[in-house]
């Protein structure tokens, strides 16, 4: 059920997020994926974060991105998890440049209910909105070698994820 949400939650997105066209360019899986690619886009408190990019197999310049953020309660979590990875692979199969972000997990180890104080849980949505933020600089600086269009970029992210996309979205205020 989880999965199904996944794929209803990613074929609402692309909806949204790009003008649907009588091509089957980006409606239709019609894609092969090439090889999953590691980058690093920054090292913070001696942690190396990473992107996981997943292409299609085409030629085509200015793709939309589909940049993805896991959760895990800013404890746990993998971009890698098997959904994430699914979830990657089923974009690039449609034409899209998929990229799964990883970012500091400042809650390993501990809690992040209500025994955790507001000013902590602020200052961890600010730092994981800020590797969201850096993450998506570096793919928009480097799109000519992703051949991706930084006019068309989705944003999505599952729980603590989601939490961070938005917060780095619609809360400008928070990373001052």
């Amino acid at each position: 059920m989880y999965l199904n949400m996944k794929r209803i939650l990613f074929a609402f997105i692309l909806l949204l997020g790009l003008q649907v066209s009588a091509q089957q360019h980006f409606t239709e899986s019609i894609y092969k994926n090439k090889d999953q690619k590691t980058l690093t886009y920054a090292e913070k408190e001696g942690q190396k974060l990473y992107l996981d990019i997943y292409e299609p197999e085409n030629s085509f310049k200015n793709r939309p991105v589909f940049i993805f953020m896991h959760g895990g309660g800013f404890g746990f979590g993998s971009p890698r998890n098997d959904d994430e990875v699914q979830l990657a692979k089923t974009a690039a199969s449609y034409g899209y440049v998929a990229v799964q972000i990883s970012y500091r997990l400042t809650r390993k180890d501990q809690s992040f209910g209500c025994d955790f104080e507001a000013e902590g849980k602020i200052n961890t949505f600010k730092l994981a909105a800020e590797d969201f933020l850096d993450a998506v600089s570096f793919i928009i600086d480097n799109k000519e070698q992703f051949n991706i269009d930084p006019e068309k970029i989705i944003i999505g992210g599952s729980s603590a994820g989601a939490e961070a996309v938005l917060s780095a979205a619609f809360n400008q205020d928070l990373l001052i």
